[in-house]
């Protein structure tokens, strides 16, 4: 019966609802379409708990989205008459079901903070979301307006008595601000929280405010969307004094969460808390309102030098990191917020004096005090404060960063000079010889281009040596350069017998176009093959053998094929025993090794030991061949 609410043996939505969304949304559609040619067969009254009735017309019910940027995805609500604001029941499962109901459940495992998983705690997400909060008790000019979620929005629900009591709900770090732009959250952000007013003042905010700072402990800053109410603050002031760890954690932010659009809670509680301004601004606002922003910048000012005066006691980065974000904070609200670029100046540079430069830096600090000077449109001291920086404690970052400004200025001499201290600081770093390659290319001169290569690979030593031959290599092929790409393969060969250089290689010669490119590359695989024959590194030759094979399945003959197959090893599993890092054994372990056909020859023992094998396999089948099925006896018959 449509009108009827109560659920046997006092089962809740959230515990009984099964099925398809779709059909479920399916079956409201088809109960609207009666409802609205007035062909229900059930009686078209709805009861009210606790007393009341409601005549079902189309003019009390209506569908609205359950999910936000989803308008396909329905429910269908039951108004009161008189006041279209209330809402009073929600039509699921070919029934009505009554609001309180909807966020109630009989299920005892349901307790405390549970994530939101199925469609039903869904349904209950957006009753509480929507309908309780946004319409029956969001009454307060106050209260923030909360949207309907996605539909894979993270969310949980805080479970007491039998009741969804409250919820809170979080976007993720990398998650789409919005349906209308590409920028994503730089960090996770409470989104909304609510508590029903019966259960407020028991602590649930403080739960739900803890329980989303401990899912994140891999996280430096987490984030809480602005506007905060009245109220959050109060419940953040009391979350932050009772757990000071989470102090330098909790930010105010604005999507996407740069430190640009971040103000820390704690400090603002502090600058809110603070008597002598709270006296002074009160009495501005009396006396004087229009000295009030003078006096709320003094008080900000007076917050950030009671906060970076508190310097970690140890020169050591680890205890540093956090501290200098509260100079970065504060050189941001001095350029955004007090509108002082010579203030801003200032305090840049006497973060920078106030670094041990010599036992560590911060790169970062470098480039934001480089990028506010040109904002200010003075390129000379930006350029300075650059020059200082990898005059006093040269870092790849540092370089990376002044090498970026000139190319974007196109100051193409000065990146020249740049990258020739870079390489004189870090002649390991292949990338930097790649880039500075790059730039020569670009520009035009092929041959400074080849000889910053040919530099590279004299190194002595290099961090990605494989990187700067194959860009070498590349770019060989890319001037059509093709007897110099071959004798650089041949000289990276003199250095290194590893398979992917010989497969490399034969691949070359395979697009290099010419006429005998086949057979080049038959002699490449027996030159490599016969080269790693004594190659210790058997998975190496493997890997040979298998693009080998896979040539000649493409291009061979029957015959070739043959004669790769017969080369290629036999696979076999063996033990090794263990030892630990005290000389005590540690057990066995078992590892896969390669037989190759001349190892067998060299070998007797393999050969011994295939005959076994083979000897012991043809015992098996000898044995299960010789078995009468008759004598199998059947146990019915016992």
């Amino acid at each position: 019966m449509p009108g009827c609410w109560k659920c046997k043996g006092r089962l809740y939505l959230v515990d009984t609802i099964a099925g398809d969304p779709e059909v479920l949304q399916t079956d409201a559609e088809t109960y609207y379409e009666k409802l609205l040619k007035k062909s229900l067969s059930t009686p078209d009254i709805f009861s009210i708990p606790g007393g009341g009735e409601v005549k079902l017309e189309d003019s009390c019910v209506c569908f609205v989205p359950l999910y936000r940027n989803n308008p396909t995805c329905k429910l269908l609500l039951l108004t009161d008459p008189k006041d279209k604001e209330t809402v009073l029941a929600v039509y699921l499962s070919q029934r009505w079901w009554p609001v309180e109901d909807v966020v109630k459940t009989a299920d005892p495992a349901r307790d405390g903070l549970i994530l939101v998983q199925t469609f039903g705690e869904r349904i209950v997400l957006f009753v509480l979301n929507c309908i309780i909060f946004g319409m029956l008790e969001g009454s307060s000019a106050n209260d923030a307006f909360f949207l309907p979620h996605s539909a894979t929005e993270r969310a949980k629900i805080l479970w007491r008595n039998g009741e969804a009591a409250a919820f809170y709900s979080v976007k993720m770090k990398g998650s789409l601000c919005d349906g209308t732009t590409s920028q994503c959250y730089l960090l996770p952000v409470l989104d909304t929280i609510f508590v029903q007013r019966k259960y407020r003042r028991g602590g649930l905010g403080m739960k739900m405010l803890h329980d989303f700072c401990q899912s994140f402990l891999a996280e430096d800053a987490l984030g809480i969307s602005c506007p905060i109410s009245a109220a959050m603050y109060q419940v953040c002031q009391k979350f932050l004094q009772a757990h000071p760890e989470e102090q330098k954690r909790l930010w105010e932010v604005e999507a996407p969460g740069d430190w640009s659009q971040r103000l820390n809670i704690w400090l603002k509680i502090q600058m809110e808390s603070s008597p002598s301004g709270k006296a002074e601004v009160g009495s501005c606002m009396e006396k004087t309102p229009t000295t009030k922003p003078r006096q709320l910048d003094h008080m900000n000012k007076e917050v950030y030098k009671r906060a970076i005066a508190n310097m970690p006691p140890i020169q050591e980065k680890r205890h540093w990191k956090r501290y200098i974000y509260l100079w970065i904070s504060y050189a941001l609200y001095e350029e955004l917020e007090a509108k002082d670029a010579e203030r801003t100046r200032q305090v840049y540079q006497a973060c920078l004096e106030l670094l041990p430069h010599k036992k560590f830096t911060f790169a970062k600090m470098w480039l934001l005090y480089a990028q506010f000077e040109i904002r200010q449109k003075n390129l000379p001291l930006a350029r300075r404060a650059l020059g200082t920086s990898i005059g006093k404690c040269p870092k790849n970052k540092l370089f990376k960063g002044y090498i970026e400004l000139e190319l974007q200025l196109r100051e193409f001499d000065r990146c020249r000079k740049l990258y020739e201290k870079f390489l004189e600081f870090a002649p390991e770093n292949c990338m930097s010889w790649i880039k500075f390659a790059e730039l020569e290319t670009i520009l035009g001169d092929i041959d400074c281009a080849r000889a910053i290569y040919e530099l590279a690979i004299s190194q002595p030593w290099l961090d990605m040596p494989e990187v700067l031959w194959k860009s070498y290599t590349d770019f060989e092929m890319e001037q059509e350069e093709c007897e110099r790409a071959r004798s650089l393969y041949r000289r990276l060969l003199q250095r290194t017998q590893r398979g992917k250089v010989w497969i490399s290689l034969a691949r070359f010669e395979l697009l290099a176009g010419q006429e005998e490119r086949l057979q080049r590359c038959q002699q490449i695989y027996q030159e490599a093959n016969k080269a790693m024959c004594s190659c210790e590194e058997k998975e190496e030759r493997v890997m040979l053998l298998e693009s080998w094979r896979s040539f000649e399945d493409e291009f061979g003959t029957d015959a070739t094929k043959e004669r790769i197959d017969k080369l290629m090893p036999e696979k076999i599993k063996k033990r090794r025993k263990l030892q630990a890092k005290d000389g005590s054994d540690a057990g066995w372990e078992e590892y896969c090794d390669y037989i190759f056909p001349e190892d067998t020859a060299c070998q007797p023992n393999l050969k011994l030991l295939a005959m076994a094998k083979l000897w012991k396999k043809q015992q098996l089948e000898s044995e299960d061949a010789t078995m009468d099925p008759n004598k199998d006896i059947d146990e019915s018959q016992t």
